[in-house]
């Protein structure tokens, strides 16, 4: 999801835009599925899970922080309620599966769940950072790191020396560097580094 698309989705949703929320919803659905059902087998039971998940958001809309990645929100949402299902569950069947289901929990627990949300916050703050860039050390970036070009290469067709595809080359990196210290991580960078 584009970030600005994101943010969009997160004000409108916020706002109390039901088509808005929708169009969340037809996007995220089957991940969110295929989410809950890497941790419990019962595919009705994850559907109803997510549907939760998706009532749950739009009750506490007012709760939507449009800085933060929508769909994270969205994660931790359906990771409480899986949680929640999964311990209701566990009491209803009389911990007749109590082996399994203590390993379904403890891998939850882990920080796997997080690594995975972290990640989509990640992936969410290289897109904006990415389009921060200036136009033409974005080009350069793009050429070198999605389509595998050498150096040599993109000096070639864009017609300038390597020395200058080496220096918005590195430019990208230092930015990027930078605001994953600072936004990401929440360090400030340090003098010399």
């Amino acid at each position: 999801m584009e970030c600005d698309k994101g943010t969009k989705l997160a004000l409108a949703i916020k706002s109390g835009d039901e088509r808005a929320l929708e169009v969340f919803f037809r996007m995220e659905y089957n991940n969110l599925v295929h989410f809950i059902i890497s941790y419990i087998t019962d595919r009705s039971a994850a559907e109803d899970i997510v549907q939760d998940t998706f009532i749950t958001l739009w009750n506490k809309r007012f709760l939507i922080d449009e800085q933060q990645n929508l769909r994270s929100y969205t994660y931790k949402i359906a990771r409480n309620k899986m949680l929640n299902y999964l311990r209701d569950d566990k009491y209803r069947r009389n911990c007749v599966n109590a082996d399994l289901e203590q390993l379904n929990l403890t891998a939850l627990s882990d920080d796997y769940v997080l690594e995975r949300i972290d990640a989509l916050s990640l992936e969410e703050l290289i897109n904006k950072t990415y389009l921060q860039l200036p136009e033409d050390v974005r080009s350069t970036f793009k050429l070198n790191r999605e389509f595998g070009m050498t150096y040599s290469q993109i000096a070639e067709r864009q017609q300038v020396p390597v020395k200058a595809v080496e220096y918005k080359i590195r430019k990208a990196l230092h930015f990027f560097r930078k605001k994953l210290r600072t936004d990401f991580l929440g360090k400030e960078p340090q003098i010399g580094v």
